[in-house]
């Protein structure tokens, strides 16, 4: 690439390029490869926020990503990498793996600011994201887990699981606003969340499309301290939703597990307010609350 050549030492080793597009012709600016002398490693997805680079896939053994380092916990683990675009060079910024003692992959990747989403299967009986740890429900499931990219570093703020006893996998991931969407197959049954799928041909493998809604659940008002969480959590009747202090009204906003609106209210900045549920089926919903430049968004559980 760009008269040069990329050798591994061993295995078989990713790369990122940036191309520069001339119209009828293309150059390539730079290339970084990380760097083992007895692993393998794929990327298998890639998004792109502004001079960021965000790469995830899976590895073996003991890689360098630049300065840092990452060694797996049992066969194949994923990795979510970010790399700086300087222009004529890239420069890796942070990395983090996650997973268990099997063959664990992160094809999905998506990014909306400070978030960074993963998505992909985990063989291994129990995968590790950060503090969080998922246990599968049998031979693989599907995982999705948000990162927070804090600039210099990331961490794990959460990771889902979903599937069932057979061969359940994520393939792809994109983000509907706030929602992470994502897209696989999956045999025989599979939950996800109290939402269980079944596919009528045993032995073979169906599609399926999720949407997961994002935030944290508050199960008290003691918890909701936060700006812009609501209580009790799951809620029936009513939810009272803690407005953040600002100089505007507020807004709120809940949507369905597609992202539609389903109903809105203006509300007093500062203020602990009533939101009515009733009539509303029972299911996942993201609650929003606007105020002023600040938003929040929760994930709130109706019965």
């Amino acid at each position: 690439m760009r008269g040069g050549t990329l050798s591994t030492t061993g295995g078989a080793l990713a790369y990122v390029a940036k191309l520069q597009d001339a119209g009828a012709t293309s150059s390539v600016s730079w290339v970084l490869t990380p760097t083992s002398a007895t692993t393998s490693m794929y990327v298998a997805g890639v998004a792109v926020s502004g001079s960021n680079v965000y790469v995830s896939g899976d590895f073996t053994g003991t890689v360098a990503f630049g300065a840092q380092t990452l060694t797996t916990a049992g066969n194949r683990d994923v990795f979510v990498a970010k790399l700086a675009d300087g222009g004529s060079a890239g420069t890796f910024t942070w990395v983090r793996a996650a997973g268990g003692a099997a063959d664990d992959l992160g094809p999905g990747l998506a990014v909306a600011g400070t978030s960074v989403y993963v998505a992909g299967t985990f063989v291994s009986s129990t995968a590790s994201f950060g503090s969080t740890t998922l246990t599968s429900a049998g031979r693989a499931d599907i995982f999705v887990a948000r990162l927070v990219d804090a600039g210099p570093s990331a961490t794990f703020a959460w990771a889902q699981r979903a599937g069932g006893p057979g061969n359940d996998s994520a393939y792809e991931l994109a983000l509907s606003g706030a929602m992470p969407v994502v897209a696989g197959s999956f045999n025989a049954t599979a939950n996800f969340g109290t939402q269980t799928i079944t596919n009528a041909a045993l032995y073979s493998e169906n599609a399926y499309l999720a949407v997961l809604a994002p935030g944290v659940l508050a199960t008290s008002a003691g918890s909701a301290a936060a700006a812009g969480l609501s209580y009790p959590n799951p809620a029936h009747g009513t939810a009272t939703v803690r407005v953040p202090a600002s100089t505007s009204p507020a807004t709120l906003t809940l949507l369905d597990a597609v992202g539609r609106v389903v109903r809105t209210y203006p509300a007093p900045a500062g203020a602990d307010v009533a939101f009515d549920l009733a009539g509303l089926a029972p299911g996942v919903y993201a609650l929003r609350v606007q105020a002023g430049n600040a938003t929040a968004t929760q994930q709130l559980v109706v019965e």
